[in-house]
């Protein structure tokens, strides 16, 4: 799998050479799981190489553990900010931090909750009361 990393135009040190490239092909195959287990020995084998944090994000996005990837676009973004992918780390922690607040529903709130089942409650009081009137 060198040539995707050489076609992305990275070069990847020789220490972690092997889990980055096995997980750029699992990540290629969307074996997500597998992915970012390669990626993370990549991280602890080089914690100051932004490359495996990147794709350990774009990972863990794709297993939808958003809070995790958040924290390593960070990472990534501390590690190399002035990069065309420390720019494209922080735009995800942006979107990402946006899709979280889409994502929140109205309906967690519990006075929300409530409110609908005393609504739905009243309803079907009425409903039944009405029936009744008509039976008779």
């Amino acid at each position: 799998m060198l040539f995707l990393c050489c076609a992305a135009g990275l070069s990847v040190p020789r220490a972690i050479a092997g889990p980055l490239e096995d997980g750029i092909e699992q990540y290629y195959y969307k074996r997500f799981h597998t992915a970012a287990m390669f990626f993370e020995e990549a991280c602890a084998k080089d914690p100051m190489n932004w490359k495996p944090h990147f794709y350990l994000a774009r990972t863990l996005e794709q297993l939808r553990e958003y809070e995790a990837a958040k924290a390593e676009f960070e990472y990534c973004f501390r590690l190399n900010p002035f990069s065309k992918e420390g720019r494209l780390a922080k735009a995800a922690v942006l979107e990402l931090a946006s899709d979280r607040e889409k994502r929140k529903h109205v309906a967690e709130d519990p006075m929300i909750v409530q409110q609908a089942l005393r609504l739905i409650n009243h309803q079907s009081a009425d409903l039944k009361g009405r029936l009744r009137a008509d039976a008779e």
